[in-house]
């Protein structure tokens, strides 16, 4: 009995997850780049925190 069903917790976002995954790879700013900043500045307004470091 799986504790987690993960494809089921993802399927909602599936097709936005693999637009950004090839924005990402098409770009090749995978370090540093302008979705790395956006992630982490909607990270931290998600978290109601001043900042927030996105890390691998």
């Amino acid at each position: 009995m799986p504790l987690v069903d993960v494809r089921a917790q993802y399927a909602p976002l599936l097709e936005e997850l693999k637009e950004r995954i090839a924005e990402v790879l098409d770009s090749g700013q995978f370090i540093l780049g302008p979705n790395v900043r956006a992630f982490e500045e909607e990270a931290a307004a998600y978290l109601g925190v001043k900042n927030a470091i996105g890390v691998a």
